[in-house]
Order: structure tokens, then C-alpha cells, then sequence
């Protein structure tokens, strides 16, 4: 049986609570506080993974610049480090995973 990690995050740009997994396919996927939701939640969202790139070892932070939108960080199966970051702190509009490279 595989373990799943879940990290939750408060948004410090507009406040809700943010959670995000990598699933069975390593995608990250990410749900938000909503109170149109079920539960006071969205549905969940992937936020797909790097082109060819399987990821693991989540971490997500609030990032300072741009006033606080959260960042994930995982580890690529190709031995980099890749992240995504949210657009001016909106929960679905997030960038393309872009590589930090290979220390």
C-alpha cells in the first residue's frame, strides 16, 4: 500500500486554505477552500507535472514576491528540482513547472 502526502497550505495573499498531493499518475493536484464547493471545498485540480518528468517530495510555501502567492517545489525523477507558483495569487491560475535544474 503506497502512503499519500498531503500538504496544507493558508494562502497569504487571500487567505484559504490550499491542499495539494502528488497522485497515483505523479501529478500534482490542488483544492481550495470554497464556499461554493461541497464541503466548503473545490473539487480537485490537477496541476499536471514537467513534460516526461515524474515528481515527488512535495513542499509548498508562501511565496514573499508578488505578494504572497503559494509556490510547490518537487523532486523530478530526472534528478532536478522543479516548482509552479500561482499567477498573482489566484488558486486556479498557476504557471507552467519550470526546472531549477540539478545541483
Amino acid at each position: 500500500m503506497s502512503k499519500t502526502n498531503y500538504v496544507i497550505r493558508n494562502n497569504p495573499n487571500n487567505g484559504p486554505l490550499e491542499a495539494f498531493t502528488i497522485g497515483p499518475n505523479a501529478e500534482l493536484w490542488h483544492s481550495w477552500q470554497s464556499p461554493t464547493g461541497p464541503g466548503g471545498w473545490s473539487g480537485w485540480s490537477s496541476l499536471g507535472r514537467p513534460a516526461g518528468v515524474f515528481i515527488s517530495q512535495l513542499e509548498v510555501i508562501g511565496n514573499a514576491r508578488d505578494s504572497g502567492p503559494l509556490e510547490a517545489f518537487a523532486a523530478g525523477s530526472d534528478g532536478a528540482l522543479w516548482h509552479i507558483w500561482q499567477g498573482g495569487g489566484q488558486k486556479d491560475n498557476w504557471s507552467n513547472w519550470e526546472s531549477l535544474g540539478v545541483p
